[in-house]
């Protein structure tokens, strides 16, 4: 019973934050790209972050990420530089 109370004022909060405490969640190799351009925690600029036209990279996770011009991505590394974004 006091897990399904915590996880309903969790649900509440963030319900009233706009999904806010959702946008917050640390990325790692596995987020898909799709996740971070979408993270209501980058509102519309979240789309600015990679490539706007898809051409100029391909994979579906940070840690598939390619990029048609650089080729020398740490997965880590992006992964860390989004997690100090959504800080």
């Amino acid at each position: 019973m006091n897990i399904l109370m915590r996880m309903s004022a969790a649900l509440l909060l963030c319900i009233a934050a706009g999904g806010a405490a959702f946008a917050r969640e640390k990325v790692n190799v596995s987020t898909k790209i799709s996740d971070v351009v979408n993270n209501p925690a980058f509102g519309n600029y979240g789309r600015m972050i990679f490539p706007l036209d898809e051409y100029y990279y391909s994979g579906k996770t940070l840690g598939d990420l390619r990029l048609t011009w650089y080729s020398c991505i740490n997965p880590s590394r992006t992964a860390d530089v989004i997690n100090h974004m959504l800080d």
